[in-house]
């Protein structure tokens, strides 16, 4: 019931720790490496002050661009409940949509190693799940994701910096693009992207906020859970999402699934900047 307001960095100093931190994790990401942990606890300081936030979930509605950072891996958020959307409306309505009583859908997409052995260990979760394994069309994994209650997805992404509404999915025979989500009647409550660059936006005209995630948000998902950076295809994503999917099916809201899942993972070096790179979106 109370309002406060926290001094905080300068802002051309936090853009400039924000594009190096996002290089350094894509070269961690591609090199195998962990991500220097100074520049998380330097961004951290920078975009939270001395705000002392305590142990309470975290909602976070940043600038446009500040939608990529690695929020959950910063020091002070690090192991708790944290939500990232767009605008305080859209957390609002969000947080009033009734979760769907659709069924559980897991997809995989071509040319990937554990696509195969994530979607396997992921359905073996849930009493009930349609199972469309890597190969499955594009109608066939859109005709299940509408109305799901959570919807995983684990394929290569693809973010169309020069019109974003082309950022799309890549499955057996094509792509999932942004303007085939649209087309949903029903939009799935829960969606998890197990894909390089899945949760990544960027701001158009007026502040208006484009790609995979802004587009689900603005049909009525409930809930993204989706990587603003490189993710390896290795078993460091696999066991992070199915150690996420194990906190979901105990009844555990998607922000403090994802916190639980990311907290076993950030202790270790070769897994910690997979961890970091997911972020849930929506309410």
């Amino acid at each position: 019931g109370r309002a406060r307001l926290v001094w905080l960095g300068a802002l051309d100093e936090i853009s400039a720790q924000v594009r190096r931190l996002r290089f350094d994790m894509r070269r961690a990401a591609r090199r195998g490496r962990d991500c220097r942990p100074g520049s998380l606890a330097d961004l951290a300081l920078g975009l939270l002050g001395e705000a002392g936030l305590g142990d309470d979930a975290i909602v976070v509605v940043p600038p446009p661009y500040l939608m990529s950072v690695p929020w959950n891996a910063l020091p002070p958020l690090r192991g708790g409940p944290v939500t990232i959307s767009p605008s305080a409306e859209m957390w609002w309505r969000a947080t009033q949509r009734v979760p769907s009583r659709g069924g559980v859908v897991v997809a995989g997409g071509p040319d990937l190693s554990v696509a195969s052995a994530e979607v396997e260990a992921i359905a073996a979760r849930y009493e009930e799940c349609v199972v469309l394994p890597p190969g499955s069309t594009v109608a066939e994994v859109r005709e299940n994701l509408g109305g799901a209650s959570v919807a995983h997805v684990v394929s290569h992404a693809t973010f169309q910096v020069e019109n974003p509404m082309f950022s799309s999915l890549r499955l057996g025979d094509g792509d999932l693009n942004v303007y085939d989500i649209e087309r949903l009647d029903r939009p799935p409550s829960l969606v998890v992207l197990s894909a390089c660059d899945s949760g990544y936006t960027e701001a158009r005209a007026g502040n208006e906020l484009a790609g995979l995630t802004s587009a689900l948000l603005s049909m009525g998902t409930r809930n993204v859970i989706a990587s603003v950076g490189l993710v390896p295809d290795s078993p460091a994503t696999s066991d992070l999402m199915v150690d996420l999917h194990k906190g979901l099916v105990a009844g555990l809201e998607p922000a403090k699934a994802l916190a639980a899942a990311q907290e076993k993972a950030f202790d270790d070096p070769e897994r910690f900047v997979t961890a970091a790179s997911f972020i849930c979106v929506g309410a």
